[in-house]
C-alpha cells in the first residue's frame, strides 16, 4: 500500500509533489477552499484542476473506493 500519493496540476501540466496519505484530508480541504477540483486518475494519483472542477466532494479514501468499484465493474 502506498504511503504517499503523487499530485499533479492538470492546468500547469506538472507534478506538484507527493503527499503523505495521512495529510490528504487536510490538503483536500485547502485545495477545495481555493476552488480547485480534486480528482483521481485511474492509477490513484491526485489531479488538481481549477478550470472545470468536477469535484465529487469525496476525500481520497472515498475516491479510491469508488475507483476500485469502477475498475471491478469494467473488467
Amino acid at each position: 500500500m502506498k504511503t504517499s500519493i503523487d499530485v499533479f496540476d492538470i492546468n500547469a501540466q506538472r507534478k506538484v509533489g507527493a503527499f503523505p496519505i495521512e495529510r490528504l484530508d487536510k490538503m483536500y480541504d485547502e485545495w477545495r477552499a481555493k476552488g480547485i477540483g480534486v480528482l483521481l486518475d485511474r492509477d490513484g494519483d491526485i489531479c488538481l484542476d481549477d478550470e472545470e472542477p468536477e469535484d465529487d466532494g469525496l476525500y481520497y479514501s472515498e475516491q479510491v473506493e469508488d475507483l476500485e468499484k469502477w475498475k471491478h465493474a469494467h473488467k
